[in-house]
């Protein structure tokens, strides 16, 4: 992510999104990285940088924000309601159920499929 000051003001932007664009709570945005709410918290308030792991967990975060945000064309509602349907590839769950589980990167597959034109 880069320096320190560079990587504490991403990770805030990016659990900020989480918790508030996908609805999830500190703890749920915790489980999807890897860590704890509080832990995801003190990145939000930028009291502390994230290690190497959570910044890659962090960047698969980002790439989910740039597929809505592209194949949605900024239409939040609409990505917002995507969100909540169930697809048969997830087993008759939501994209939300698998990002919850830490599937951030196979949402963001799903959706760069889906822009590429190909059926999922």
């Amino acid at each position: 992510m880069g320096t320190a000051p560079a990587a504490m003001s991403k990770a805030a932007d990016l659990v900020e999104w989480a918790h508030d664009f996908l609805g999830l709570t500190w703890e749920e945005v915790g489980a999807m990285l890897g860590t704890t709410g509080r832990t995801v918290q003190r990145w939000r308030d930028q009291e502390t940088v994230p290690t190497r792991g959570n910044e890659e967990r962090l960047d698969a975060v980002d790439e989910l924000r740039f597929w809505l945000r592209t194949v949605f064309a900024d239409d939040p509602a609409a990505a917002q309601d995507w969100l909540l349907t169930r697809l048969l590839d997830l087993q008759g769950k939501t994209p939300l159920h698998a990002i919850k589980a830490g599937r951030v990167e196979k949402i963001s597959e799903f959706l760069a499929t889906f822009h590429s034109g190909a059926f999922i």
